[in-house]
């Protein structure tokens, strides 16, 4: 709620009057109604009243359990029940029932009698008084929200959290402001009749009273949305509210000053209320001015005023003076501000200059005084020769900065050249200067002579780095075992493609066969003796362990031992 305040009770001089008019009426009202009760009651009974003779009766006596007149009488629903919650044994005719609702014991509704709203079978009258009475606002069933039982006329007061009533409210009906359904369901806010107002606020209780009309209520205090000091205590308001639109401005300097200086909106960082000149801005605060910085004018390095020139970059030098070098930015590393030269860069500090670089122009590695340069590299040589030799970036491995020739390198530390090897070219191994062939694996002789022999890689089994050829004599290295004179000969009498993994020549190249079959001559002789045969006959039966056992051409008579004949020594049946 915008303002929510206790009823007054002080109301307009016309309001008044009515009000007092009306509880005046309300009160006759009650006065006559009680002197109408009291003349009914006052009435003689037309039967005998009997109850002043009334025997005592116990607690747990029942109107019923007496057979006199009257006692045995029941009323229709909703009046069943216990007789002593309406009537008395002073008197019949007389009813005492009060109401959990008092109201209902004041005003026209004891004159008209019980039995005018608590019919038989009727239901029992709601606490609404919608049984009986018809709302005459639709929306609003509850008549008892707003009237009493004394007198429809006399409407209940407002409740105390309602907003004030006095003045231009005075004159309102309830239902000016308490519209709809649920119109008196949530309690109504100044803006649910006047609208939001001044550019956007809600909260009008915080500048005005209903009881001061539309005018600000006094004691208002500026200070509670934004302190008002210095030149801005003698400023109108519509110099900061124009139109009246008092939620535009915010406490920002921005909102009326706008932004400054190429982009400032901290105003207070260097201007007071109590006066926009002199600045209290201290440039030691964001940038120490030092040497030729310290008598230079503003607008040398903030053109037009432009104060946030340079802001964004912080403190560095190129803010100012730029990138400069080929992309170098921290410029006090070689310069001061006492004076741009001489430079105050030793290059020992990133790379140590000896021997022949020493005796350099900067040029010669930064041409166009592209300093920058090779910086992204670290201290490597690479970062002025390059990768050299295929690949190779370790240049000091080999050279040195004293002369780049002769090189320092020697081939032992990864492989000692012996034999031939020690008498050949370099460029025979490493063809164009590629001095990264072969060291992945340095050791291996097929990195430069290749796979031979079909798939044999071991070469230092059979040659020597001395000569390749003759080779060094070796035991034949798998079956069959070699005698004296085929291990005396060469390797191509067997193996003439030289692929010894591969088919081997045939015995019978060589060697005329004595016999037919077979033609394997390894299944039965060994090329070490001729006579030593390693054939193992299979199981013959009877014959095995014979003498004949050991001479092949007893069975074997034509000189083809894939074939046999039993008749030599059998007679056929």
């Amino acid at each position: 709620m915008c303002v929510e305040r206790e009823l007054n009770t002080t109301r307009e001089p016309g309001r008044g009057r009515r009000a007092s008019a009306l509880w005046l009426i309300a009160g006759l009202a009650v006065v006559i109604a009680l002197v109408v009760v009291a003349v009914l009651a006052s009435r003689p009974s037309p039967t005998p009243d009997r109850a002043s003779a009334h025997p005592a009766i116990t607690p747990e006596q029942a109107c019923t359990s007496c057979k006199a007149p009257r006692h045995s009488y029941v009323h229709d629903d909703p009046f069943k029940g216990d007789c002593s919650r309406c009537h008395v044994t002073s008197s019949w005719r007389r009813t005492f029932y009060v109401h959990a609702n008092t109201e209902m014991d004041l005003g026209m509704h004891p004159v008209i009698g019980c039995g005018f709203c608590h019919t038989a079978s009727r239901p029992r009258p709601d606490a609404d008084c919608g049984t009986c009475h018809d709302s005459k606002h639709a929306a609003l069933p509850s008549c008892g929200r707003c009237h009493t039982a004394i007198s429809f006329r006399l409407i209940r007061p407002v409740p105390k959290e309602h907003i004030t009533l006095e003045y231009g409210h005075s004159v309102l009906s309830c239902f000016s402001c308490h519209i709809g359904p649920a119109a008196f369901e949530s309690p109504k806010s100044c803006v649910d009749c006047h609208g939001v107002r001044h550019g956007g606020l809600t909260h009008c209780g915080q500048c005005h009273d209903p009881s001061l009309q539309w005018r600000p209520k006094a004691g208002f205090d500026h200070d509670e949305f934004y302190v008002l000091s210095g030149l801005h205590r003698r400023v109108l308001c519509a110099r900061c509210h124009p139109g009246g639109n008092f939620a535009a401005a915010s406490p920002r300097c921005t909102s009326c000053h706008g932004v400054k200086h190429g982009g400032l909106r901290d105003c207070s960082s260097c201007h007071t209320t109590s006066g926009f000149k002199p600045s209290t801005f201290r440039h030691s605060r964001v940038f120490v001015l030092t040497g030729r910085h310290a008598r230079l004018r503003c607008t040398a390095c903030h053109p037009k005023r432009l104060y946030a020139r340079n802001i964004s970059t912080g403190t560095g030098c190129a803010g100012c003076h730029g990138t400069r070098h080929g992309g170098l930015t921290n410029c006090a590393r070689c310069h001061t501000t006492t004076s741009f030269a001489p430079s105050s860069f030793r290059h020992s500090t990133v790379f140590v200059l000896v021997g022949a670089h020493s005796r350099l122009a900067c040029t010669a590695c930064h041409p166009g005084r592209r300093y920058a340069s090779n910086i992204r590299t670290g201290s490597g040589c690479t970062g002025c020769h390059g990768s050299a030799h295929g690949g190779l970036k370790d240049c000091a491995r080999c050279h040195t900065q004293t002369s780049f020739m002769p090189p320092t390198f020697k081939h032992s530390s990864i492989w000692p050249l012996t034999g031939a090897h020690a008498r050949i070219e370099c460029s025979k191994c490493h063809p164009r200067g590629d001095f990264t062939d072969a060291i992945g694996n340095p050791n291996a002789c097929t990195n430069c002579h290749g796979v031979r022999h079909g798939n044999q890689t071991a070469c230092e089994d059979c040659h020597t780095t001395t000569a390749f050829v003759p080779a060094k004599a070796v035991a034949h290295p798998g079956f069959p075992a070699l005698g004296a004179k085929h291990a005396a000969r060469s390797c191509r009498l067997c193996h003439p493609t030289l692929v010894f993994n591969g088919p081997t020549k045939p015995c019978r190249d060589c060697h005329t066969a004595p016999h037919v079959e077979p033609t394997d001559c390894l299944s039965c002789h060994r090329p070490t003796v001729w006579s030593e045969v390693h054939f193992t006959h299979s199981d013959i039966g009877y014959h095995t362990g014979l003498p004949i056992g050991d001479i092949c051409e007893y069975c074997h008579t034509t000189g083809n031992y894939g074939t046999y004949r039993c008749n030599r020594c059998h007679t056929p049946y």
